[in-house]
């Protein structure tokens, strides 16, 4: 099935799409996964990457500029956010609360988290969910594991709601998450992906899923 572009929602993803990646043929499989549908509105009202955050998310703020966020349901000021923001609002928004789950679980297990990284001691509430390394951990552990080959024999294996978390330097200590969508592309059906990237600097959806080197694939829940 086309997009109808003509509808609210697929016009403003058409427009953001075609800006990143060209105006290429694609289909909407009209998927109802919620976590997809959720992700779709912030493609609608994007909000900025936060560049004081970073990356690696090494500090944290709430949306009162404290030092403490409150638990759960705590998010920063809703127009700003990185990548990770993107996943938990989605998440939020069908009744998941990761920063709540990734809490608990990691106060389970702390050794099954890569808290090594940032020499921290004990689980934090205000920031683990909001690290990607922290996300990947918490798919990995409740979540399945499923293929990262994008080849034309297993790209239909990718479906909407989908979690990939990217390498972005083949280093293992950059990594970067976002949200399969239902849109494909036409000839390959390679899912365009929906994300929150320094470029363009807002959350956006667009034929990245081969961009940089693809770390994992889950589905949750």
């Amino acid at each position: 099935m086309r997009i109808d572009v003509n509808r609210a929602i697929f016009c403003g993803l058409f427009l953001t799409w075609a800006a990143r990646s060209g105006a290429q043929e694609y289909v909407r499989e009209g998927s109802d996964n919620p976590i997809a549908m959720a992700a779709y509105e912030f493609v609608e009202r994007p909000f900025e990457y936060d560049f004081t955050m970073g990356f690696y998310q090494t500090t944290y703020r709430d949306s009162v500029n404290t030092d403490r966020f409150v638990f759960p349901g705590g998010d920063i000021d809703p127009t700003m956010g990185v990548c990770t923001d993107l996943i938990v609002r989605s998440f939020r928004k069908i009744g998941l609360d990761l920063q709540e789950l990734v809490h608990e679980d990691a106060t389970r297990d702390f050794s099954a988290y890569p808290y090594g990284i940032w020499n921290m001691t004990r689980p934090d509430a205000n920031i683990d969910h909001r690290r990607v390394p922290m996300l990947d951990a918490f798919f990995r552990r409740n979540g399945k594991t499923l293929t990262t080959d994008t080849s034309p024999d297993r790209i239909d294996e990718w479906k909407a709601g989908d979690i990939v978390v990217w390498d972005l330097t083949d280093s293992g200590r950059l990594d970067h998450i976002g949200i399969v969508s239902d849109i494909r592309l036409k000839d390959s059906r390679r899912p365009l992906v929906i994300d929150n990237f320094p470029d363009p600097g807002h959350v956006a959806i667009g034929d990245i899923l081969n961009q940089w080197t693809i770390k994992a694939h889950y589905r949750y829940p």
